[in-house]
């Protein structure tokens, strides 16, 4: 039996911040997008491609990076843009999932983000890291897909 208490993905902080980042997407109206779809992992069962799938992707706690008292993390989320192919490397969606990525990665840069999360803690800010061109696997599923990777730096109180 474990110790911890299992917080399902839609009520922990990870789950706000991937709400938070369908909202944002939704928001930029993308062209040729059917669907921004959050997962608990990357995986596109039962999508309408082209889609952008959302998902959690990895955890880091600095304890000292908050100030005394409070602990700063980094909870990351994957952002794939995936499309269908015919296992053409220099495939047409090339340029559409490379603006795409730009137009999502240039609107978390802009957007101003310290705010209190509904389930506790500060967003304190928003970074991204790029992902692949080309993600692995996905040329041989008949998949076009790249990726890349949103970081939620949260501030919370430290638990006594």
């Amino acid at each position: 039996m474990s110790d911890q208490l299992e917080v399902p993905l839609e009520q922990s902080r990870w789950g706000s911040c991937l709400k938070k980042s369908k909202e944002l997407i939704d928001g930029l109206k993308l062209a040729g997008v059917n669907l921004v779809a959050l997962r608990d992992e990357v995986g596109i069962q039962g999508l309408s491609l082209p889609a952008i799938v959302l998902a959690p992707y990895g955890r880091r706690l600095d304890p000292n990076a908050g100030p005394m008292g409070q602990d700063e993390f980094d909870l990351g989320i994957v952002v794939a843009v995936v499309a269908a192919s015919e296992r053409d490397v220099t495939s047409r969606y090339l340029g559409w999932r490379l603006s795409t990525i730009e137009r999502i990665e240039d609107k978390f840069l802009n957007t101003h983000h310290d705010a209190q999360l509904p389930t506790g803690g500060c967003v304190r800010r928003v970074t991204t890291e790029p992902g692949d061109e080309f993600m692995e696997g996905a040329i041989d599923n008949n998949l076009d897909a790249s990726f890349l990777v949103v970081r939620w730096i949260i501030r919370r109180a430290r638990p006594t």
